[in-house]
């Protein structure tokens, strides 16, 4: 089952008892590492790869529950829908298919009878279900890369999974609406460009990473414009949340509308929350996320990546830390706070300054620079963060070099830069810091 099925094949000429044990393999894979395609003729080469496995599907006993086809020289080519076709019966439980070529190809109605489907894998192609689709009753996993979706049909398809707890959407056009209707989904994964987020139906869904690359021509499209939260209406359709990853237009999205202080009842499962980008110098993403951070009482862990777009010494800014009034299960269980790309702007300070005042239980502040930050930049910075109050007697402020891993990280007085001559002095600063 570890061969390549051109290996695989080859262990007929064994023995007479080996002859036929390939043909009853459970799982056929057919990738570039399936064949050697020589380059030249296109045609030619695709001739050869679809006639070998016609030959390995026509020799094949019984069922195949797990099948990938995914190889760049068969492109968009119809005989695609002959092998999904011989496939129906062969009880398929988990399938994978790659499309290549100019053109994504479009799923065949065949495919949509695969009664027995339990995982999904699918890349550049188009998926449109019949009228007569009436759901995968077993699916429990589904990744989409590059799939173009007709009209309507992502919404429809999904609500048709029952059973399903694993959802990874990567860079899908249109989307528009990402409407979540799973009630048994648990883990979201979602890369690309959405118009609006609706957690319809998702009790159980704990796990969610929204991080949207690509940015859309005129940003304001995907904005609601009323007065209402979208980080309240997000957020009230996710009760059992425990990781929420905010890429930068989530959160773009997530601070339209005035946020509040507080969330109208605790997100009280929440233990991880990371923000890959944000921009301390705006006063709506400073307050969405200071908003989720008060709300959340079993908050854990907290991971951002300082990205300053705008001056981040605004006045607005550094008084709303000035203005939070804790409860008295605010930040009561925060233990680890990881800030990348900290370049000590007047807010990110302030910020650090916030959490280490008011963290009873805090353990450790690690703070990145961005690449090529000055080593006396660096310690400026090291000396102003340590001069904070601190609510925990364990909490540890740990400046970290900026290619530095974290696995590696021992003490603040284990992390300095390779300055030649400097190295020793700023060694030394550092231990009187420490």
């Amino acid at each position: 089952m570890s061969l390549p099925i051109r290996e695989a094949a080859k262990t007929s000429i064994l023995s007479m008892k080996w002859r036929d044990k390939w043909r009853g393999l459970p799982n056929l894979v057919f990738d570039h590492f399936s064949f050697q395609v020589s380059p030249g003729n296109a045609a030619l080469s695709r001739a050869k790869v679809l006639f070998n496995i016609y030959q390995v599907l026509l020799l094949h006993r019984g069922p195949i529950p797990k099948f990938t086809l995914s190889i760049p020289e068969l492109g968009s080519c119809p005989e695609i829908d002959q092998l999904v076709f011989f496939l129906r019966d062969k009880h398929i439980q988990e399938f994978t298919f790659h499309s290549w070529g100019m053109g994504r190809h479009k799923l065949p109605s065949s495919f949509f009878s695969y009664e027995q489907l339990r995982h999904l894998n699918l890349a550049f192609c188009l998926l449109k279900a019949p009228p007569t689709f009436g759901g995968f009753s077993r699916l429990i996993s589904v990744e989409f890369q590059a799939v173009d979706f007709a009209s309507n049909v992502f919404e429809s398809f999904i609500s048709k999974c029952p059973l399903l707890e694993q959802l990874t959407i990567d860079d899908c056009p249109n989307i528009g609406c990402l409407e979540i209707d799973a009630p048994n989904l648990k883990s979201l994964t979602f890369h690309g460009v959405f118009e609006s987020i609706c957690f319809k139906n998702a009790p159980r869904l704990d796990f969610v990473v929204i991080d949207s690359i690509l940015q859309l021509h005129g940003e304001n499209a995907m904005y609601n414009k009323g007065h209402a939260s979208n980080m309240i209406k997000v957020l009230e359709g996710l009760p059992a949340i425990e990781y929420l990853c905010i890429g930068y237009l989530f959160l773009k999205y997530m601070a339209v509308g005035k946020s509040p202080q507080r969330f109208p009842a605790n997100i009280n499962h929440l233990r991880v929350i990371e923000v890959p980008n944000m921009c301390f110098g705006k006063m709506e993403d400073v307050s969405c996320i200071l908003c989720l951070i008060m709300s959340s009482p079993n908050l854990q862990k907290l991971e951002l990546a300082a990205t300053c777009f705008e001056d981040a010494a605004a006045t607005d800014v550094l008084e709303l830390f000035e203005d939070q009034e804790l409860s008295d299960d605010s930040l009561k269980q925060l233990q680890e706070v990881w800030i990348n790309s900290f370049i000590g702007e007047a807010a990110e300070l302030e910020f650090v300054k916030f959490l280490l005042a008011k963290s009873v239980v805090l353990e450790k502040i690690l703070i990145q620079p961005p690449p090529g930050i000055v080593a006396e930049e660096g310690l400026n910075i090291l000396r102003r963060l340590t001069r904070f109050r601190r609510a925990s007697s364990k909490a540890e402020i740990i400046y970290v070099n900026p290619d530095e891993d974290r696995a590696t990280i021992v003490s603040p007085v284990d992390v300095c830069y390779q300055l030649g001559p400097k190295t020793d002095a700023i060694k030394s600063e550092l231990q009187s810091v420490a």
